[in-house]
């Protein structure tokens, strides 16, 4: 934000845009929308050599980056505190559980699809349990070391 703020200040407009299009690009891409909209209305005073404009923009955009921002160390910091585990849901034996649950896990090497699979069935008895979401946005996610502790967790409780 500083380097836009800058290239403005000092009447380099086009690099401001430069800059104001690759902040708009990864605004767009993770879904922040005010962000970029901000973006684009900086890009195109920038494009027209419209330093005021420009200008007046700056503040607008730094404080919707700034939300964003932390809304993002909000997932950050609930991505690395993990659900507490307690015991197995309601209406499943613990023993297959258990035998679900490594099963899931042998299946996160080598065939997600099959991983999917066991998710479906742990949703049945299990969609009420704190972990559950925790692990179905792991998979969805492709994260595979995060569905692996969750895993874990679960077969420890």
């Amino acid at each position: 934000m500083n380097a836009i703020e800058e290239h403005i200040q000092q009447g380099q407009l086009q690099e401001a845009a430069s800059l104001a299009h690759t902040l708009k690009g990864s605004s767009g891409n993770m879904g922040a929308e005010a962000l970029f909209q901000q973006a684009a209305s900086m890009e195109a005073a920038c494009r027209a050599n419209d330093k005021t404009a420009a200008l007046a923009n700056i503040d607008d955009l730094r404080c919707v980056q700034q939300e964003v921002m932390a809304g993002l160390l909000t997932l950050e910091e609930r991505e690395s505190s993990p659900a507490e585990i307690t015991s197995a849901p309601q209406g499943m034996d613990p023993d297959a559980l258990r035998a679900l649950l490594r099963q899931m896990e042998g299946y996160l090497d080598t065939d997600l699809g099959e991983a999917q699979n066991c998710l479906h069935k742990l949703r049945a008895s299990s969609a009420s349990a704190s972990w559950f979401e925790e692990l179905e946005s792991a998979l969805n996610s492709f994260d595979i070391e995060a569905a692996r502790r969750v895993v874990q967790q679960v077969y420890k409780a």
